[in-house]
């Protein structure tokens, strides 16, 4: 999955919509819709923001073959709007 599903991802799974997620990244809503439409890339300062803001594995976010959350292996709690994945050992 390529990084601009995973962003629409992160925002659907925390049920915000464009404007309310650009807000709580520090960016205005026409840099996320031009990002899940694949028009621009994440900046590494958005990248830094989405992995602290949505405490999310950067490994994750940057892998494209990566796909989308396993809900059977990773521990999901988004009780206080953080996604908290657990260690992986290798």
């Amino acid at each position: 999955m390529n990084i601009k599903n995973k962003i629409k991802q992160i925002r659907e799974i925390h049920k915000l919509n464009q404007s309310e997620f650009a807000e709580r990244l520090g960016v205005t809503q026409k840099i996320i819709s031009n990002l899940e439409s694949g028009k621009n890339e994440p900046s590494l300062q958005l990248i830094k923001n989405l992995t602290i803001t949505f405490n999310i594995s950067i490994i994750w976010l940057m892998n494209e073959d990566e796909e989308d959350f396993d809900y059977k292996a990773y521990e999901m709690n988004i009780d206080d709007d953080m996604i908290t994945m657990p260690e992986i050992d290798n």
